[in-house]
């Protein structure tokens, strides 16, 4: 990864809104922006994403898809999108 050999501080922001759409559906809007302050910002980069996660199997199963679109400042800002899909589960004892 880029972060370990590189000397100095990468300081990132991110803004995040999170709502619930039902019982099972929740959904999370972030706006965000990173830009290594060492030794210059030149390969800064900024996002939008919408996260979308469902409980698709009991209290322990979730699918999660998150479009997003990035402006990266190698391609001079223009719009990079892409689509994470994720399945994720809970083991062990839950706690209320």
């Amino acid at each position: 990864m880029r972060e370990e050999t590189t000397k100095g501080v990468s300081p990132q922001q991110a803004f995040q809104l999170y709502g619930k759409l039902g019982e099972a559906t929740a959904v999370r809007f972030e706006a965000g922006g990173y830009w290594p302050a060492v030794p210059h910002s030149r390969a800064d980069d900024y996002w939008l994403s919408v996260s979308c996660r469902r409980r698709i199997h009991s209290d322990w199963l979730f699918l999660e898809m998150t479009p997003k679109v990035e402006f990266p400042r190698q391609d001079d800002y223009e719009a990079v999108p892409s689509v994470t899909v994720m399945v994720s589960g809970l083991f062990g004892e839950w706690q209320d």
